[in-house]
Parts: structure tokens; sequence; C-alpha cells
């Protein structure tokens, strides 16, 4: 067997009589050196290897690290674009008359008799808003109820219907007794003027 142009046999005798000429702890460390330079020269795929499949793993780590940072990121940034639009729709608390007015103009148009209703004003601190509810007392038909209802969502954008009740004192009569709670979101920044 020859390694690099000289056989085994000969490398081994030139270590024995450097070993003779020279001091045993310099052979024993050239031996150990040698057998630490084979054994990185045999484990240093196996290394290649097992880095790349690290960095194969740590890259899919990163890019899920990343897909689940955009999924975070995504709600809050929706929650404040939703947020901007409810502002945005909000009425003015200074006409908040005006819309009271509008309240009683299209039960007239429906034919629907408005009783004395009750009103409530309540300022959001944290919002700097004003929720203004009404309860209205409404007599009619169910019909031009719902069409009332429809119309004052679709007039006054800023409202909501939070509750409706009806009730009936005579089976054949044609009008109902309803009870309506409306609430109208405003900005905060003015005074209400309470009917």
């Amino acid at each position: 067997m020859t390694l690099h142009g000289h056989s085994l046999a000969s490398l081994l005798l030139q270590v024995r009589c450097m070993t003779v000429r020279h001091n045993p702890l310099l052979a024993v460390a050239l031996l150990l050196s040698g057998v630490g330079v084979l054994c990185v020269a045999l484990w240093l795929p196996h290394l290649r290897d097992d880095l790349g499949t690290q960095q194969a793993v740590l890259h899919r780590l990163e890019l899920q690290s990343r897909v689940v940072s955009a999924a975070t990121v995504a709600p809050f940034s929706q929650n404040e674009s939703r947020l901007q639009k409810f502002y945005e729709n909000l009425g003015e608390s200074r006409y908040a008359e005006q819309q009271l007015k509008t309240l009683f103009a299209v039960a007239a148009k429906k034919n629907l008799k408005l009783n004395e209703g009750e009103y409530k004003l309540s300022e959001e601190k944290n919002s700097d808003t004003v929720v203004y509810q009404i309860q209205l007392p409404v007599t009619g038909p169910y019909a031009a109820i719902r069409e009332f209802c429809e119309e004052v969502l679709q007039t006054v954008p800023f409202a909501s219907l939070d509750e409706i009740s009806f009730k009936r004192d005579v089976i054949g009569k044609n009008n109902l007794d309803a009870k309506l709670r409306l609430t109208l979101y405003l900005h905060g920044d003015q005074k209400v003027v309470q009917p």
C-alpha cells in the first residue's frame, strides 16, 4: 500500500526513527494530531449535512414566524381601520335635535303615532363619544313600524335599533303598540341639546 509515493512501512519507519532521535512525547503529540486530522477529514461531510439540515429548519421557522407576525399585525390594523371608520361615521352632537326631528318626520310619513319618549344622554369618557338613547312608544300597523325602522337606519347611519317589542290588545286589531329603543352615536366634542 502506498500513500503519496511512500509505502506505509517506510512511513512507520520514519516515525519510529524520529521517536528514537527526538522526544517520545513529540511523537505521541504528532500521532494524536494525525488522528485528529483524520477524524476531522472523515467527520466534515457529516457536519456539513447537519449544518445544511439545521439551516433548512431555521429558514422554515423564520418563514413561519413571519407568517404568524403578519397574521398578528393584520387584525390590529384592521381593527384600527374599523375604529377610524366608526369615528368618521359618528353624527355631530350639536345636530342631535335635528336627528330627532328626522325621526318624527319619518314617523309622520309612515302615519305612525309617536307618544312621548324617554331620552337619555351619556358621555363615553374613554372614546370621546356621546351615546344618545331614545325610547319611543309607537302605534301603527306592523308593516309601517317595520318600514319606519328601516328608513330611520338608512337616513341616520349613526343610529342603531337596539330593541323593539310589540303588544296587541285585541287579536283582530290592525294597529300594534311598539316600544323602540334607538341609540344615536355622536362625537363628544359638542353639547347635546335635550328636547
